[in-house]
């Protein structure tokens, strides 16, 4: 086995090395080009996010609870004016116009 290493392969490893070596810095550029830091957050701005939150989800809660309440109204409306017109939908009586 030969130890020796050629001048042909010196100049060979180092150009590698340049090579490796502008590809890694060409990529750590663009990296942080595409991608620029996160600003921190002072802790007022964190106050500010965190009370506009909990005013959002108040907000959710009462339309959640509102469409609560609709749904039934809505079901109770309707059986009513079936009952108004005498028609129902699944109806389990034979002769409708017949009361029984």
């Amino acid at each position: 086995m030969n130890l020796e290493i050629d001048e042909e392969e010196r100049v060979a490893v180092r150009l590698m090395k340049r090579k490796l070596e502008k590809t890694i810095a060409i990529t750590l550029e663009e990296r942080q080009r595409r991608k620029p830091e996160k600003k921190r957050r002072t802790k007022r701005e964190k106050v500010i996010g965190e009370e506009l939150n909990k005013e959002k989800r108040k907000r959710n809660e009462r339309r959640e609870k509102e469409s609560r309440r609709r749904k039934p109204k809505n079901k109770e409306e309707k059986q009513r004016e079936e009952n108004k017109n005498g028609t129902r939908r699944n109806s389990f009586l034979l002769f409708p116009q017949i009361s029984y």
